[in-house]
Order: structure tokens, then C-alpha cells, then sequence
């Protein structure tokens, strides 16, 4: 039986960690990453595939992150996005390799930003089969002002929001 669950890793690179290190502490610096890790090794157990979504020209994943994932792991997949909205390419790449789009987990630092948009992106691009996303506050910066703007938008635009999008 096909996994049905994948982990999606949202712009976890240096330089947008260093952004958000100015507005948070080092303390909670620490749990993001270590929840991130945990969500990881936990993917990696259970066999679930891991897209790991990077802007472009912004440099590599944080080396924390990656070095849960092992080398010779054959369900991660790194994802090169030019633009806030990586739907698209995380879509393209579960065609390619025969990844199930039934459920995402998501982690991103800026929840209104780029983690809003890919999941925005992927729920119009899957409609009206629209995928379950679970969104893993824990795994960001500002997660109640951050989860308060994504929520906003979502139940204006979405009447399947509860049944489809929930905050973990």
C-alpha cells in the first residue's frame, strides 16, 4: 500500500532563518528547529515521503534539518521554487515520482507568506479533490499573528476549509 502522508519543509534555509532570528528569541530559534527534526526523524520512520521546498538563489536547507534525512533515504525530494507559491513544482514533483497527494504536513517559517501561498496554490490546483494539509505551527515563527492572517484568508475563500486545512 502507497504512503499517503508527506512531510513539505517550507524555505527552512539560513538566510530566512537569519531573518526571523531579529524577532524571536533564541529559545524559541531552538524549539523550531527541534520540532522540525522531530517531524523529520518521525517521516523518516514511518516511511512518509519528505519535499523539501528551497527558494531559489537563497542557499541550501539548514544543515540541522538535513542531516536527519538520511543519504541513501529514496523518498526525499528537494523542490526548487522561483516565487512565494510553490504548489506548482510540489505538484509536479508528486506526478513525477508517483507520490500520493492525500495529505501534507507543512512547516514553514512564515506562515502568512510562503506556506500560505504553496498551500493556497495547492488547494486550487486540486479542486475540487482538495487534499487534507495540515498546517504544523509549532514548526514556525509568530505562529498565533501568523496562523490569525492564513485563517482569515481561508474561510472567506474556502467552504471546505474545516473539513481540509487544519493547524497542528
Amino acid at each position: 500500500m502507497q504512503d499517503k502522508t508527506n512531510l513539505v519543509l517550507i524555505d527552512f534555509q539560513d538566510t530566512f532563518l537569519r531573518c526571523i532570528a531579529d524577532t524571536i528569541d533564541k529559545e524559541e530559534m531552538h524549539d523550531i528547529l527541534h520540532y522540525c527534526t522531530e517531524e523529520i526523524k518521525d517521516a523518516v520512520k514511518n516511511k512518509h515521503n519528505i519535499l523539501i521546498v528551497e527558494f531559489n538563489h537563497y542557499g541550501p536547507t539548514h544543515h540541522k534539518l538535513m542531516e536527519c534525512i538520511p543519504e541513501n533515504y529514496q523518498k526525499a525530494h528537494v523542490i526548487i521554487k522561483e516565487k512565494q507559491d510553490g504548489s506548482e513544482q510540489i505538484l509536479d514533483c508528486c506526478r513525477k515520482h508517483r507520490i500520493s497527494k492525500n495529505t501534507f504536513r507543512v512547516c514553514g517559517i512564515y506562515l502568512s507568506d510562503c506556506v500560505f501561498a504553496t498551500v493556497d496554490g495547492v488547494l486550487k490546483q486540486t479542486a475540487p479533490n482538495h487534499p487534507e494539509i495540515q498546517i504544523l505551527s509549532k514548526c514556525s515563527a509568530h505562529p498565533r499573528k501568523e496562523m490569525r492572517k492564513f485563517y482569515n484568508h481561508f474561510k472567506n475563500e474556502f467552504e471546505t476549509l474545516s473539513a481540509n486545512v487544519c493547524f497542528i
